[in-house]
């Protein structure tokens, strides 16, 4: 049974025996334990070293599109409006960097956005505009094409997800 059962329950089967005054107790089956997911992969160490970086640039250069470094593939970064944001992300797989505007549960300002394509991909050049439907987020992406794995290449991802970044909040905060 302890095989079967959902995540977080199990049996244990204990067999209790009475010598004198004392109980004595025997575990004779437990749950299986699984083992926790490795937070300390190869690619989580890798995603905290990028952000490491990313961190020690942006402070190099004062820029205010600082995130704090985790082992994660993305960071927030405000921009004075509730329910939008700045979302930077690395991906090892596709091989880029990308940056975001995400809209969380409001469509309208997606659309609106949208009615200005032209003019803000004029300013921003060509993105990737996506509605998300059945979903409460929406997201506007700009990627940019280079090996995150090598770490030579670091610098130049990191100097380049800042500019968009960087692009993004002036050209976006204008219409929102």
């Amino acid at each position: 049974l302890n095989k079967i059962l959902v995540k977080g329950c199990g049996i244990f089967v204990f067999k209790a025996s009475l010598n004198g005054n004392k109980m004595a107790f025997e575990s004779l089956i437990k749950p299986h334990k699984t083992e926790k997911r490795n937070a300390n992969t190869d690619t989580k160490q890798l995603q905290l070293g990028y952000w490491q970086k990313y961190f020690e640039i942006c402070d190099s250069l004062e820029c205010d599109m600082q995130v704090k470094p985790a082992s994660q593939h993305w960071q927030y970064i405000p921009i004075g409006k509730a329910g939008v944001s700045i979302q930077l992300t690395i991906n090892t797989q596709q091989g880029y960097v990308g940056c975001e505007l995400l809209i969380n549960n409001n469509k309208e300002i997606f659309y609106s956005l949208e009615k200005l394509k032209e003019k803000i991909e004029k300013q921003l050049g060509e993105l990737d505009w996506q509605e998300l439907k059945g979903k409460k987020l929406s997201r506007i992406r700009k990627i940019y094409a280079i090996d995150i794995i090598n770490k030579q290449n670091w610098e130049t991802a990191v100097k380049e997800q800042i500019r968009m970044a960087e692009e993004f909040k002036s050209t976006f905060t204008k219409y929102l």
